[in-house]
């Protein structure tokens, strides 16, 4: 069934292990050194503006720096991203290298981080507080033609950031999987924002736990309108009055995979704000679901999905316990659609549980609707900071939509 591929999926794909917090930020807008200024040149046309956000994300032996800002005029917002075992004065190349330039919500050029070496970002000077660099390579535009970036430099301030955060809402911006026996990271997902708190960056990066190297499986650049969140050239988001996710337009688990059809997930909502169906058609017949997932909802928690193939008793539902006497603010979705389990902390998919799920119980039925194979696993260990934001869980067993015999390490972008 497909939710195996999904499952597999989560499994060698995961999370950028960043720290829970941003360890070195400018947040504010304050100008950095040089007026905290970017530019850069393709063709004949010169780009320019200032940063207003940039951060150095350690975790042990990997960080990642990104900086983020705009023009002057307030179209155009510039995305880049250096991840590396530790970042340093040093050169950085694809697929370690994430570049954007948007302009009113549409991408007008970014890199392709596949093409190893065709984009490289030198970082000059970097110290506590500040950093300077330059860029340049092969990115491509809107219409997916080949142009160079030349001439692309930036220098940018940090500034400290309290912890726990001061800020009223935080997202999830990044979710580490750990093997929870030697805690080595295997693999991570992190969501970049801009400096409107949107997220523009997904990326997917899979890590050798025996020596740590790191390799860039997926990478999703963003944007917004106000009726659509664009996941790339093809796939994206429509929403309805509220800003909540109306329908994906995409491939099945939001992958790229020409060797598939393209299809119309479309979703439903109760009168609390939970989402109920996910509905699976082709474009040729929206209106025929072929596939689908439906959730239940009791007392405000998720406590069971079922995901079917419709016309057939063929399905594989998850059951969830919770712990009345526990909640937490924005924990990870537990929905088992990949396209919203990516793009989580870009997308409104209504409202998540109330409390903390401790127990999960997945049961698989075969064609004559009965049970073939039935799993539980536990969630453990749960660390929670002092604004009720869950740092880290185990889930343990292999009974869960999330991979077991794994610790979990959660970060937030808050604002």
């Amino acid at each position: 069934m497909k939710r195996l591929k999904l499952l597999s999926l989560l499994a060698i794909l995961g999370i950028i292990f960043f720290s829970c917090q941003k360890e070195l930020s400018n947040e504010s807008g304050n100008p950095g050194p040089a007026g905290a200024q970017w530019e850069f040149t393709e063709g004949t046309a010169t780009f320019k503006g200032t940063i207003d956000t940039a951060y150095l994300e350690p975790a042990g032996g990997f960080q990642s720096f990104v900086f983020e800002g705009g023009t002057a005029d307030g179209k155009g917002q510039i995305f880049l991203q250096v991840v590396g075992t530790s970042i340093t004065a040093t050169n950085f190349k694809n697929p370690n290298v994430s570049f954007a330039y948007v302009e009113n919500g549409s991408i007008v050029y970014s890199n392709i981080p596949t093409e190893a070496d065709a984009f490289t970002v030198v970082i000059t000077t970097l110290n506590a507080t500040s950093v300077t660099g330059t860029f340049s390579g092969e990115v491509e535009n809107s219409a997916g033609e080949k142009k160079t970036i030349t001439n692309g430099k930036f220098s940018a301030s940090f500034q400290a950031v309290t912890t726990p955060p001061l800020q009223g809402i935080c997202k999830v911006s990044n979710i580490a999987f750990l093997d929870s026996a030697s805690s080595k990271e295997y693999s991570s997902v992190a969501s970049s924002f801009n400096s409107a708190n949107k997220v523009t960056g997904i990326q997917y990066i899979a890590t050798d736990p025996s020596n740590g190297s790191k390799q860039v499986l997926l990478n999703f650049n963003l944007n917004h309108t106000a009726t659509r969140v664009n996941i790339d050239a093809e796939q994206y988001f429509e929403l309805d009055a509220n800003g909540r996710i109306k329908t994906f337009n995409g491939y099945f688990d939001g992958v790229k995979d020409t060797t598939t059809p393209k299809l119309i997930i479309t979703y439903t909502f109760n009168a609390n704000g939970n989402l109920i169906r996910a509905a699976y058609a082709e474009p040729s017949t929206p209106t025929f679901t072929q596939y689908a997932v439906n959730f239940t909802w009791t007392n405000g928690n998720l406590t069971q999905t079922a995901t079917e193939i419709v016309g057939t008793k063929l399905s594989t539902h998850v059951d969830y316990v919770y712990d009345a006497s526990k909640t937490a603010k924005d924990f990870i979705c537990l929905f088992p659609n990949f396209e919203v389990f990516y793009a989580q902390s870009a997308i409104n998919y209504g409202k998540n549980s109330v409390n903390l799920p401790i127990k999960s119980t997945i049961t698989e039925y075969n064609t004559n609707g009965d049970v073939e194979d039935s799993s539980v696993a536990t969630f453990t260990g749960y660390s929670l900071d002092a604004q009720n934001y869950v740092k880290t869980f185990n889930v343990v067993g292999e009974g869960a939509f999330l991979p077991g015999r794994t610790k979990y390490a959660l970060s937030y972008k808050c604002f």
